[in-house]
C-alpha cells in the first residue's frame, strides 16, 4: 500500500542487489551522490529463504497457519542472513546498515568488496546487527568494524540490547570517542550502562530517545540547513502518509 501511494512499483524488474560471488567482487548504486555498496545477502543466502518460504507456504495452503503467523514460523536463522546489509556514503560520512545480519556474514561481504584492506572498516554510524543482540556478534566484529556512533534499534524483546554484546564492544573500544545511541531505555539498560561507565572510568557519551518523540535524531556533522531551519523543521508535527 505504501509503494502503491509514492508511486513506487514492486518487482519492476530491477536486477536484485546481492553480494556478487566473485573474490573482490561487489555491487554500488550511485544515487545523486550518495554511493550504495551491497555487502549481504549472498545468492546462496537467498536460495536458502525461498526454500524455507515455499516449506511454510505449504502450511498455510493446509490452514495449519495463516498468512499473519508465517512470518513468526519461518526460521529465524534463514531470514536473518538474508537480511540486506548495505554501506551507505555521503560525501566522507558512512552509514553501515546491517538488518538482522550475523556478524561474521557482515564481515565476509566487507571482505569480498575489498573494505577491510587494509585493517578495519570506520564507519561514522553503525546500525547494529539485530538489535544489538549477543547471537549475531562477537568481539572479533568490533575489532574489525568500529564507529562513531553505535544505534541499538531495540525495544527490550528477547532482552535485546544484550548486556554481553555492550560489554564486548566496550572491551574492544578503549578510546572513549563514540557514542552509543539506544532507541528505547529498556530492560535497564541506561543504568546499566551508566554503571558500566562508572566501574571501568570510561567517557563514551550514551544518547537515548527522549520520552514522548517518535525518534532519535544522529547529526553526522553539519546540518544541510541552518541551525533556525533545523529547529523549525524539529518543531513541525510530524506528518501522516494519507491513506487511500
Amino acid at each position: 500500500g505504501y509503494a502503491r501511494h509514492l508511486k513506487i512499483l514492486p518487482n519492476s524488474g530491477e536486477n536484485l542487489l546481492l553480494r556478487p560471488a566473485g573474490a573482490g567482487a561487489f555491487t554500488r548504486k550511485d544515487f545523486s551522490g550518495l554511493k550504495l555498496t551491497v555487502v549481504a545477502p549472498a545468492q546462496v543466502d537467498l536460495d536458502k529463504l525461498k526454500a524455507s518460504w515455499k516449506k511454510m507456504l505449504k502450511k498455510v495452503k493446509a490452514q495449519a497457519v495463516s498468512y499473519a503467523e508465517l512470518a513468526d514460523y519461518v526460521d529465524k536463522t534463514v531470514n536473518n542472513l538474508s537480511s540486506v546489509v548495505t554501506l551507505a556514503e555521503f560525501g566522507k560520512k558512512t552509514m553501515l546498515l546491517t538488518g538482522d545480519a550475523r556478524g561474521d556474514s557482515v564481515i565476509e561481504g566487507l571482505k569480498g568488496a575489498g573494505l577491510l584492506s587494509p585493517g578495519p572498516l570506520h564507519v561514522s554510524l553503525l546500525k547494529m546487527p539485530h538489535h544489538g543482540s549477543w547471537r549475531n556478534m562477537s568481539g572479533t566484529f568490533f575489532e574489525q568494524v568500529v564507529a562513531d556512533f553505535y544505534v541499538f534499534s531495540a525495544d527490550g524483546k528477547y532482552d535485546n540490547p544484550d548486556e554481553a554484546t555492550i560489554e564486548s564492544l566496550l572491551d574492544v573500544r578503549t578510546d572513549d570517542k563514540f557514542t552509543l545511541v539506544l532507541t528505547n531505555d529498556c530492560n535497564g539498560r541506561v543504568a546499566w550502562i551508566e554503571k558500566q561507565r562508572k566501574a571501568r572510568g570510561r567517557h563514551f557519551k550514551l544518547a537515548v530517545r527522549p520520552d514522548g518523540k517518535r525518534s532519535v535524531v544522529v547529526y553526522l556533522g553539519e546540518a544541510l540547513c541552518g541551525a533556525a531551519a533545523r529547529d523549525s523543521l524539529a518543531r513541525r508535527p510530524a506528518r501522516r502518509l494519507a491513506r487511500p
